[in-house]
C-alpha cells in the first residue's frame, strides 16, 4: 500500500556552476578550451537544412515574381549568411562550459563543415547530371561562353563564404553570450 503524505514535499533545488573546477587529488585546473563536436554536428544539420528552405522560398518566390539571376544569387548569398549564423548560435550556445574562443571556433567548424557538405554535394548534383544525360559526354571548357563569368563566379564564391564564415562565427559568440550563468547551491528543506 502506497504512502500518503500529509504536508508538503521536500523540495531539493541544484543548479550547475559554468566555471573551472581545480581537481583537488590532482591539483590541475582543468581545461576549458575543448571542441564538442555535438553542438558542432548539430550546428551543421540545422545550418543545412535551413539553407535548404531558404534557397526553395527563393526558389519559389523567384519562380512567381520572374526574377532575374542575379537576385536569385544574391537570395542565395543572403540565405547562406541567415542559415549559417544560425548554426554558429546553435554550436555556441550548446557548447556548454567553455569560454567564448572556444564557442567562436567551434562557429568556423560549423562554417567549415558545412561548406564540404554544399561542395560534396554539388560535385555529386553535378556527376549525377551528367550520368544520366547520353547527350553530354564531357565538358570542354575552352568553349565556354565567357570566362570572365566564371572568374566573377569565383571570386563572388570567395567573398561569399569569408562573409559566411564570419556569419557562423558571430552566431558563435552570439549563442555563447546568451548561455545564462548559474550558480551551485544546494538546499534541502
Amino acid at each position: 500500500m502506497a504512502e500518503v503524505h500529509q504536508g508538503p514535499l521536500e523540495i531539493q533545488r541544484e543548479t550547475v556552476v559554468e566555471s573551472p573546477v581545480e581537481r583537488a587529488d590532482v591539483g590541475v585546473l582543468e581545461s576549458m578550451h575543448r571542441i564538442r563536436w555535438g553542438p558542432v554536428w548539430a550546428g551543421v544539420i540545422v545550418g543545412l537544412a535551413t539553407y535548404v528552405v531558404l534557397l526553395a522560398l527563393g526558389a519559389g518566390i523567384a519562380l512567381a515574381a520572374g526574377a532575374t539571376v542575379t537576385g536569385s544569387g544574391w537570395w542565395a548569398v543572403v540565405a547562406l549568411l541567415l542559415s549559417l549564423f544560425l548554426g554558429g548560435y546553435i554550436a555556441g550556445m550548446f557548447t556548454g562550459a567553455a569560454d567564448t574562443a572556444t564557442s567562436v571556433t567551434q562557429g568556423a567548424l560549423v562554417w567549415a563543415i558545412t561548406l564540404i557538405a554544399l561542395i560534396t554535394l554539388s560535385a555529386l548534383g553535378a556527376y549525377a547530371g551528367i550520368v544520366a544525360s547520353p547527350a553530354v559526354s564531357r565538358f570542354d571548357f575552352e568553349q565556354m561562353a565567357n570566362r570572365q563569368l566564371g572568374a566573377a563566379a569565383a571570386w563572388w564564391f570567395v567573398i561569399g563564404n569569408v562573409l559566411a564564415f564570419i556569419a557562423a562565427a558571430l552566431g558563435a559568440y552570439a549563442g555563447a553570450v546568451s548561455r545564462r550563468q548559474v550558480t551551485t547551491t544546494t538546499r534541502r528543506a
